[in-house]
C-alpha cells in the first residue's frame, strides 16, 4: 500500500480494461507494514487503506475481493462480528462473505449494500483426485450455527428440559453466551426450541 500498490493496480487495469474481478490475497499483506508510524486509531489506519480501493472500483467498475481473516473469538449473534481487525473492515466494503467450514459442510454468510443477507450451504466432494465445493442452497439460520446445533442435539438427548446452567456446562460455555442464545432461539420465528417455566425456573 505504501510502495506503489495502487499506482500498479491502475497500471496493470490500463493494460487489462476488460477485467471484472481483482483478488487481494491476503489483505495483511497489501496493508502498510508502518501502522505506528501513521498516527491515528486502527479504524482510522484500516479506513485508509480500504478507502483508496473501494475509489478504484467506483472509478473501474471493476470488483476487488479481499480475502482476510476471522478472530478466535465466536458470536452466535452476529458472524460479521468475528471479521478480525476495526469495524473499518465491516463498513467500508459494499459486501461481507464470511465462510465458516465444519468438515465437510461450509456456510458462506452474505449481506451488503445492494444485496439480502442470506447464507449459502456447500458441500465438499472428492472424485479421484478432485475436491469441489457444491452449492446446496440457502439455509436456514437454525442450521447455520454450530454452536445451535449443539444445544438442540443436547436438549434432544435428555427426556426432561434443561437449565441455561446445565446446558453451559454440559457444553463447556458460558453461561450468559448460552443463556441468550436460549432466549434467542425461542423467541425466533419457527423457534427450534421452547422455553418452560420463569425466571430462575427458566428450562428448555
Amino acid at each position: 500500500m505504501d510502495e506503489g500498490g495502487i499506482e500498479s493496480l491502475n497500471t496493470w487495469y490500463q493494460a487489462y480494461p476488460d477485467a471484472r474481478l481483482i483478488v487481494v490475497d491476503v489483505l495483511s499483506k497489501f496493508k502498510s507494514h508502518n501502522r505506528g508510524q501513521r498516527g491515528g486509531t486502527l479504524y482510522d489506519q484500516e479506513y485508509d487503506v480500504l478507502s483508496p480501493l473501494q475509489e478504484f472500483t467506483l472509478q473501474n467498475n471493476v470488483s476487488i475481493l479481499l480475502v482476510h481473516h476471522l478472530t478466535k473469538r465466536v458470536n452466535p449473534d452476529d458472524v460479521f462480528d468475528e471479521i478480525s481487525g476495526s469495524t473499518a473492515l465491516s463498513a467500508v466494503p459494499d459486501t461481507l462473505l464470511v465462510l465458516k467450514r465444519i468438515g465437510n459442510n461450509a456456510t458462506l454468510h452474505i449481506k451488503g449494500r445492494d444485496i439480502e443477507q442470506q447464507q449459502l450451504g456447500f458441500v465438499s466432494e472428492a472424485v479421484g483426485d478432485m475436491c469441489s465445493w457444491q452449492l446446496v442452497g440457502e439455509v436456514s439460520e437454525e442450521q447455520v450455527s454450530r454452536e445451535r446445533r449443539d444445544i438442540i442435539d443436547l436438549l434432544d438427548e435428555y427426556p426432561s428440559p434443561l437449565g441455561p446452567k446445565d446446558i453451559a456446562e454440559k457444553l463447556d460455555k458460558s453461561r450468559e453466551s448460552i443463556r441468550k442464545m436460549l432466549h434467542q432461539m425461542a423467541n425466533q420465528q419457527d423457534p427450534a426450541i421452547e422455553k418452560v417455566g420463569q425466571g430462575n425456573q427458566t428450562k428448555y
